[in-house]
């Protein structure tokens, strides 16, 4: 999902409020969710999977990433079950780049049919609108995706990344957020209009995991041209 918190922050009810989450209960406790998405006041993020009251698994972001300054963010959460070693692992990923991750062998999830799937809103417990323990988010939420197979980090980050695009004595510089060993293809267009198709600049270029660059330096009288990084596949 993408989200952005509204700048200043107003809380509503308890902190951290709820990006998305999936009760499981109707008791009060901790972890009460099958899984959850949190946002804090201060831009941390967490998350929660739960096995039945009072049992569960947190994680968060911690100082490793702020999403507090009022932009569009994208994050994701990933539970990863291997059957075979019986070893789990729950990540987070933020803006495109894997943050936090716990590793171990974790009970099944619990799951009730009977809770639904709430966005941008908690309420506890039992998940009525008079509950006495509310974690409203003070923002966006958009373009929410939820999956029950699994995915490659290529896939759940989405099919384009943001570009950051300065000006250079020589011409242009574009940075965008990567994935370690995801591949990143540059590709431009002169037009937008239905005639015009998108064109690869170079090759694919490798993530890494941190920021990459790649420069343009247009030829003298050359035509405007618009640029989008695409994720190969």
């Amino acid at each position: 999902m993408v989200f952005r918190m509204n700048v200043p922050y107003v809380v509503d009810g308890a902190d951290p409020a709820c990006l998305i989450n999936k009760l499981n209960t109707p008791y009060s406790g901790d972890f009460l969710d099958s899984f959850c998405l949190q946002l804090g006041s201060a831009g941390v993020i967490s998350a929660q999977m739960g096995y039945g009251n009072l049992n569960g698994q947190y994680l968060d972001t911690g100082s490793a990433k702020n999403f507090s300054d009022g932009n569009w963010h994208h994050v994701a959460l990933v539970y990863k079950v291997n059957p075979g070693s019986g070893t789990n692992t729950l990540s987070i990923y933020g803006d495109y780049a894997l943050i936090s991750s716990v590793s171990a062998a974790f009970p099944a999830v619990g799951w009730s049919a009977n809770y639904p799937v709430n966005i941008g809103a908690g309420n506890y417990p039992d998940n009525e609108s008079t509950s006495g323990f509310r974690r409203n988010m003070d923002g966006q939420v958009d373009e929410v995706r939820i999956s029950d197979v699994a995915l490659a980090p290529g896939e759940f980050v989405g099919q384009q990344s943001p570009i950051t695009i300065k000006g250079t004595p020589a011409g242009y510089l574009f940075s965008w957020p990567s994935v370690t060993n995801q591949m990143y293809q540059v590709q431009t267009r002169d037009d937008l209009g239905p005639g015009g198709s998108w064109v690869n600049s170079g090759g694919p270029i490798a993530g890494t995991g941190s920021d990459l660059a790649w420069s343009n330096s247009p030829a003298a009288g050359e035509p405007q041209k618009f640029y989008q990084i695409l994720v190969s596949p």
